[in-house]
């Protein structure tokens, strides 16, 4: 992995609030991931497909071994919140890059916003997709 990706993912799991976060390319490939996240390839295409889905906003969902409740913001098809018991589960897609982020329950609107901008700040970075891990 990049150093800089390394170094740019620290940045939003180092307050506590989002405790694992990986960052997927346009094509799937995960270009950065926290060392204690692990994906499936179905989980990069399961959010995917609950990111785009037309008809609920309110999805449940398979996520690794867990279940999560998601609903997807219905102005912006582009955020999933998910709950699962202890853990919020949040996904942003910013110009075909996409940042999931696993926090802590008691603060999911902080998981919400932490994810979200740091999605903004690595798309402003315009990393190509030709990094991966």
């Amino acid at each position: 992995m990049d150093s800089d990706l390394r170094n740019l993912l620290l940045k939003l799991t180092r307050n506590g609030k989002i405790e694992r976060a990986a960052i997927i390319d346009k094509a799937g490939k995960i270009v950065a991931c926290s060392a204690n996240f692990t994906f499936k390839d179905n989980d990069v295409k399961t959010i995917n497909y609950a990111l785009s889905g037309q008809y609920s906003s309110l999805v449940r969902m398979k996520f690794g071994n867990e279940m999560f409740m998601c609903f997807r913001q219905c102005e912006d098809n582009d955020t999933l919140l998910g709950k699962n018991g202890e853990e919020i589960l949040v996904a942003h897609r910013k110009n075909g890059f996409l940042v999931v982020g696993i926090g802590h329950s008691d603060t999911p609107g902080s998981c919400l916003y932490e994810v979200t901008r740091f999605a903004k700040r690595f798309d402003s970075k315009r990393y190509s997709c030709k990094i991966v891990s």
